[in-house]
């Protein structure tokens, strides 16, 4: 796991731990600042430990070879001929990242880049590009060739700015359909207002009723850039976007985030007033809402404090060997200020523990000819999002979340926020209504463990670990209660998904559901029909869903080899009858569906692959909710096999659905939703 540094540290630094004085201990866990802890971990810190990661870092190879980085230029240059702008760009960024500042290739993959940039419209970015190329000794002879694209990009940028000054000139919110958001911008909509209270801290209210479907959106407060080397890939991801956050903000910024909180409604009161909490307030998208957010310092353990704070210390060390110059940064005061520098990481790595957001995508998993698509959700990278941090958790949340970047999201949103679309930059989040927020209600969305996913004791031990807070949001009080009078306690492997007390699981006798017993600590299931009575041992279900299981991957990876004859008679025999079987709602019911469709449809034939997929949505909106964005996806492949089958009522039938919970979840704009326009016109036509 990337997040933590890599294990050969975590066991060295607990190693530290272990053997350091009880005395040091004692002193090292009863500090209360982040100052005072990093200084005391610089003073525990020693060349021993610089040795043992220079010794481990020595198998992360992060070497930048311009000739690699020219393979990189090549691969791009190629997708640039066939004008697939979004792949050309990604190789180029390779290249950027394994090029020594020396080579001349980086200045050509930045000219590149800055290429590919404009044709995706990406005008503001591809500017920033250009004047990359230029400080890195873009030869002097086809300079010319950036500064007329930075004229081209000024020029468009200069339209925006123009049709921006002229509302007559815009179109109607929405095409003149529904009702319009009204005006958003970057941060807190008008919609939404900052609460606080001593319970739930700092979190957002909705100040008038919020429809479903309607969103706000922010910029993150960092760009990504490549890796710094691999010491800080010994150390971690948190370790590494807590060094960048702090890098980003410069020593300024920092230094005004720790300035005393004054309160202008209450100068005027007693000198002797408590001056204002600075974690109770909110100070918008700027870098002191990023450095007050909580960091939980006594609420870590002491061996995670004592990891994040010799982890620290150490890169602290590293980096006092070195001596930047960036103007307007922290390298100008390295010396003098590098302690501060080093403090502030480590509070942000202390904070990212709680408020570090996953930024994810979705990623083609079948093959490039494939005539329906498959994907699944992967995590790209890490950000904080101090906007994002006010939402309080939900195990049922009332919103969705969806990530883009640069100008592309800009097209979704009302037009205030379209106004700020020249200086978008880096991962944008849409954080959308999922359910209509009534006013006073609070704003809330899911940490990781959903009740749909996952069983109301893992989740409340996840959170009570990760976040240090007992979940009593509705799905787990519900649940709770669910839970004792039947005597499940959370545990079934099957039918905690979604809080359903059923197992899924039928008799393989009388098809009757099967109920876990009550007796004997649960240890076998009983049939329902009280005519049957048929046992089977807890042990022998376990042990039929891993059979399950592990089919689904052979056939799955049978069909990665172009071999779906023999997926589908794998997925046939997995599914003769048996001592138990899956109902139609189980989950792995729903997979072994959507894997027999997807085998029909590979061989043609798109009748069967569309009655098997609808039997996958079954268990998918089952398991997910009637509205989940995961039925939305399911249901879209649907329209996909009618469409490829010529079934024109049944496509045109799904085909709304999809859309409204594509809509709902992902915004009007999303790729999706362009391909099922596209569908329905061609059938209409």
């Amino acid at each position: 796991m990337m997040d933590l540094p890599c294990i050969q540290w975590q066991d060295y630094v607990a190693q530290k731990w272990t053997v350091l004085d009880p005395e040091l201990k004692e002193k090292f866990t009863t500090l209360l600042e982040i100052d005072d802890v990093f200084k005391c971990s610089l003073t525990l810190t020693t060349q021993e430990d610089l040795d043992f990661v220079q010794s481990i870092s020595a198998a992360y190879s992060v070497q930048k070879e311009a000739q690699q980085a020219a393979k990189c230029r090549e691969r791009g240059n190629s997708s640039f001929k066939i004008r697939d702008f979004t792949a050309a760009a990604l190789h180029y960024s390779q290249g950027i990242c394994v090029n020594p500042l020396s080579s001349e290739q980086l200045s050509l993959c930045y000219a590149n880049r800055s290429a590919a940039l404009y044709h995706l419209q990406h005008y503001q970015d591809s500017l920033e590009d250009i004047d990359r190329a230029l400080k890195h000794g873009y030869p002097s002879h086809l300079s010319h060739k950036l500064e007329d694209r930075r004229t081209q990009c000024l020029r468009h940028l200069s339209v925006d700015q123009k049709g921006k000054d002229n509302p007559a000139s815009k179109n109607p919110t929405d095409g003149g359909k529904g009702t319009s958001v009204g005006p958003l911008s970057f941060g807190i909509c008008p919609q939404a207002v900052v609460g606080f209270s001593p319970e739930k801290g700092r979190h957002l209210v909705a100040a008038e009723r919020i429809a479903a479907g309607e969103r706000d959106a922010w910029e993150e407060h960092h760009q990504w850039e490549c890796s710094l080397g691999a010491d800080l890939m010994v150390m971690g991801m948190m370790s590494q976007l807590a060094l960048r956050v702090t890098l980003k903000a410069g020593l300024k910024n920092i230094q005004m985030a720790k300035e005393p909180i004054r309160n202008e409604h209450t100068e005027s009161e007693s000198r002797d007033s408590k001056p204002p909490d600075p974690c109770a307030s909110h100070y918008g998208d700027t870098y002191r809402s990023v450095f007050h957010l909580q960091h939980h310092l006594n609420r870590h353990s002491p061996c995670v404090r004592f990891l994040s704070a010799i982890t620290i210390a150490t890169l602290y060390l590293k980096l006092s060997k070195v001596s930047p110059d960036e103007e307007g940064g922290i390298g100008a005061a390295w010396n003098s200020k590098l302690w501060l520098m080093g403090s502030v990481v480590l509070r942000h790595m202390l904070q990212l523990r709680c408020n570090a957001q996953a930024i994810i995508t979705l990623q083609d998993t079948g093959a490039e000819n494939s005539p329906v698509q498959s994907s699944r959700e992967i995590r790209i990278a890490t950000a904080m999002f101090p906007t994002l941090s006010l939402l309080n958790h939900s195990c049922c949340p009332n919103t969705s979340l969806a990530f883009s970047t640069g100008t592309h999201l800009s097209a979704d949103f009302s037009e205030s926020v379209a106004d700020m679309r020249s200086k978008a930059s880096g991962v944008t989040v849409a954080v959308r209504a999922a359910k209509d927020i009534s006013p006073g209600q609070e704003i809330l969305h899911c940490y990781g463990p959903h009740s749909r996913r996952m069983a109301t004791q893992e989740r409340q031990c996840f959170l009570q670990e990760q976040y240090y807070f007992l979940c009593q949001c509705e799905a787990c009080t519900l649940q709770q209660q669910s839970e004792e009078e039947d005597g499940s306690e959370g545990r079934l492997q099957c039918s905690s998904v979604g809080g359903n007390p059923q197992s899924g699981l039928l008799c393989g006798k009388c098809k009757g559901s099967l109920n876990r017993s009550s007796e004997e600590r649960g240890k076998r299931f009983i049939c329902s029909q009280a005519s049957c009575g048929h046992c089977v041992a807890l042990s022998e279900v376990n042990q039929r869903l891993q059979e399950i299981k592990q089919d689904l991957k052979k056939a799955v990876d049978l069909m990665e080899r172009e071999r779906p004859d023999e997926a589908l008679r794998l997925l046939r025999r997995t599914q003769s009858p048996s001592a138990l079987s899956l109902a139609e709602t189980h989950p792995l019911q729903g997979e072994l569906e959507d894997a027999t469709a997807r085998a029909y449809a590979t061989m043609g034939d798109w009748s069967n692959a569309a009655s098997h997929l609808e039997r996958s949505a079954v268990a998918i909106g089952n398991q997910y909710g009637k509205e989940s964005i995961e039925l939305g996806r399911q249901l879209f492949k649907l329209a996909q096999l009618h469409f490829n089958g010529g079934a024109r009522g049944p496509a045109l039938s799904v085909i709304p659905r999809v859309r409204k919970l594509l809509c709902l979840h992902c915004g009007p704009q999303c790729e999706e939703l362009q391909e099922l326009q596209a569908m329905e016109d061609c059938l209409t036509a």
